[in-house]
């Protein structure tokens, strides 16, 4: 993909989540808060990453890079995806995010690669700190949830995330077209 299709997708997700956090319902707020036991974007979610990884990661394999075992590959990703669901199924909608967020950096961190640094360097920084994120609360999802707790006890809280990640989105896209 090109960096400036990524670069706009990814303005487009933060201002959305930075508009979501800003807009103040109480159903809204509710969703968001029962984000991190959702059953369906658990579902969502992992198979997303599930059929990402399949499909650009084990399915592009040359034999050079253990595609003689594409086959076992597979298996083994599809075991673990069905079993998730069976054996650690409390929280996967926020493992299942961290592993769709993990494979996005990926594609957005090879498109940037040897690009010019001003016209990636806003974009690839948001972009990792996306990925200590999705490490952390791949790792303890549960702080998700008490994370999301703390952010809406007090409205301001969820204000100023959602000014920051507009903020971010805007300065994302005049660096993608101005720098």
């Amino acid at each position: 993909m090109l960096l400036l299709t990524l670069t706009l997708f990814t303005g487009i997700i933060l201002f959305v989540a930075g508009i979501l956090f800003l807009v103040r319902n109480q159903k809204l707020t509710q969703k968001i808060q029962d984000f991190p036991r959702s059953k369906i974007l658990s579902i969502i979610f992992m198979s997303t990453g599930c059929a990402w990884f399949l499909y650009r990661h084990v399915f592009q394999l040359s034999e050079a890079d253990f595609g003689d075992y594409k086959l076992i590959i597979s298996l083994v990703t599809l075991f673990i995806f069905f079993s998730s669901f069976i054996f650690t199924s409390d929280f996967l909608a926020v493992r299942g995010l961290s592993i769709v967020i993990l494979l996005y950096a990926r594609e957005v961190l090879d498109a940037a690669f040897l690009q010019e640094p001003t016209s990636r360097l806003v974009h690839v920084s948001v972009i990792y700190l996306f990925i200590i994120l999705a490490l952390y609360f791949g790792a303890w999802p549960y702080r998700m949830r008490d994370s999301l707790n703390y952010l809406f006890e007090k409205p301001r809280r969820a204000s100023v995330l959602g000014l920051s990640s507009v903020l971010t989105a805007i300065s994302i896209f005049i660096s993608a077209f101005f720098l």
